[in-house]
């Protein structure tokens, strides 16, 4: 088995590892699997060629709905965006959003939205619970801003430790794969607007947003578990 082959084993024990129900070990794997992803991309050795595989794009839908609250729209676009994923967002009737990536970039932001949605619902029934929909509401799109802001940082340090030993074969692959998502976007015209922030209470934000920085992206919060993200 030559060093290749041993990633993508590893990759694949740990997205094995984040299906778990055990909520801690699940987002522990799943972070691990997208770090490790990311110094893979640009760090392959040992490696003739780039497979079809590499970089083949697939799109799956994450969540669906007659509606969805802006916190939600906000929370998808920063985790994945974080993954090198793009997005899409169906706008009709019935509201879909989609990862748009390679196979493993997707399935680990799929996992990563799962856990922290359920943390911030979390987080918003300690925190927020009879004090009203807009101020959970506002506390919510606070807490996922804070998310958001630890998710920049986690990526930009990524990928800042991988390009520092990154070989010719790994950024012709980071390269081929951004080409090819985007080549995969270009099918889509047209504008995908997201939902209004709607942010009625801005105590209730900057509280939600203090809470959301010091969400561990890898650890758990005590809990119910959401059987599927999106639905209310």
């Amino acid at each position: 088995m030559n060093n290749r082959e041993k990633i993508l084993d590893r990759v694949k024990k740990l997205l094995a590892l984040a299906t778990s129900d055990n909520e801690h070990e699940a987002a522990s794997a799943a972070s691990a699997a997208s770090e490790l992803l990311q110094k893979y991309n640009l760090c392959i050795e040992d490696v003739s060629e780039i497979t079809a595989k590499d970089t083949t794009v697939i799109e799956e839908i994450v969540a669906e709905g007659n509606r969805m609250f802006s916190w939600v729209y906000q929370l998808f676009r920063y985790v994945v965006q974080s993954m090198e994923c793009r997005t899409l967002i169906h706008s009709g009737k019935l509201k879909k959003l989609v990862i748009v990536g390679t196979e493993s970039n997707v399935k680990v932001a799929k996992l990563t939205l799962e856990y922290l949605f359920t943390v911030v619902e979390n987080l918003a029934r300690r925190n927020a619970s009879g004090q009203g929909k807009a101020y959970a509401n506002s506390y919510k799109l606070g807490v996922v801003e804070g998310i958001g802001y630890k998710l920049r940082l986690r990526a930009s340090a990524a990928k800042e430790a991988a390009t520092g030993v990154a070989t010719a074969v790994g950024t012709a692959l980071v390269l081929r794969q951004s080409t090819a998502v985007a080549d995969h976007m270009a099918r889509y015209t047209g504008t995908y607007k997201v939902a209004p922030s709607s942010i009625t209470c801005h105590d209730a934000f900057g509280r939600g947003m203090v809470d959301g920085k010091d969400v561990g992206l890898d650890r758990q919060l005590s809990g119910n578990k959401s059987l599927v993200f999106g639905r209310k």
